[in-house]
């Protein structure tokens, strides 16, 4: 090769960036683990006679790229769990078609859902629509904000 082409070869190389083996913490979530922390959720509310769902466009999200960093069963679980700590009563004193937004400040983490009767199984669902890692997240529903130095916002 010619030194000018060796040189054309390094600018071609200069962008692009190099490959990362992922680490066990940013794996993709499988849908058993996602099952797994349905029930342990599922057992959680259960104690405010509510049933947590995620919905398949929840499923799909939690891999998403656009989440930039992976999200993980633990960020969830303590979401879910603060929530619970925080909210639960009022949210299972809300009733159906109440929407809002589970916003972890701590990892930017959000969750909007909606509660949903269901008559099959005659009881309340916390319907979770979709999840996103997201700082600035905006909505007109009620966020539900935990994490660090977490307050009320409605």
């Amino acid at each position: 090769m010619r030194a000018w082409e060796i040189s054309e070869k390094k600018k071609k190389n200069i962008n692009k960036p190099k490959q990362q083996q992922p680490k066990e913490l940013e794996r993709e979530i499988t849908p058993a683990e996602l099952n797994a922390l349905e029930a342990k959720l599922d057992e959680l509310y259960a104690k405010l006679g509510l049933d947590v769902e995620f919905t398949t466009h929840f499923i799909d999200r939690v891999n998403d790229p656009r989440n930039k960093k992976q999200i993980t069963i633990a960020e969830l679980f303590k979401l879910f769990q603060e929530t619970f700590k925080v909210y639960g009563k009022e949210i299972a004193q809300a009733g159906p078609h109440f929407e809002a937004v589970m916003n972890d400040i701590s990892t930017a983490l959000n969750v909007p859902f909606v509660l949903q009767w269901n008559k099959h199984k005659n009881e309340l669902e916390v319907v979770s629509k979709t999840v996103m890692r997201n700082p600035d997240f905006k909505t007109s529903n009620d966020k539900l904000v935990v994490g660090k130095n977490s307050k009320r916002t409605y």
